[in-house]
């Protein structure tokens, strides 16, 4: 399901102790990149970095359409946490 992604989305890179919340509208998984539209805001990670696999893992079909954050963290262990409102 993909909820609709207007033209006025803002691509974005969170910075350590960013966070984005708001309802995630769809996720993109591109050759080089990953990113979350939450709200009118696109985050973006480089495919291979570890904030794109803890989205792969984290992040599915099913939190599209609910509340969501993201936040960058500056712990190597732990560089993003990612939360569904339930």
């Amino acid at each position: 399901m993909k909820m609709k992604v207007s033209d006025e989305v803002k691509d974005v890179c969170l910075r350590p102790w960013e966070e984005i919340k708001g309802v995630c509208r769809t996720i993109e998984k591109g050759s080089y990149s990953f990113s979350i539209i939450v709200g009118k805001l696109r985050v973006v990670f480089p495919s291979d970095s570890p904030e794109a696999e803890i989205l792969r893992r984290e992040a599915d079909e099913g939190c599209i359409g609910k509340k969501v954050s993201v936040l960058k963290t500056d712990s190597p262990s732990r560089p993003l946490v990612f939360k569904v409102s339930t």
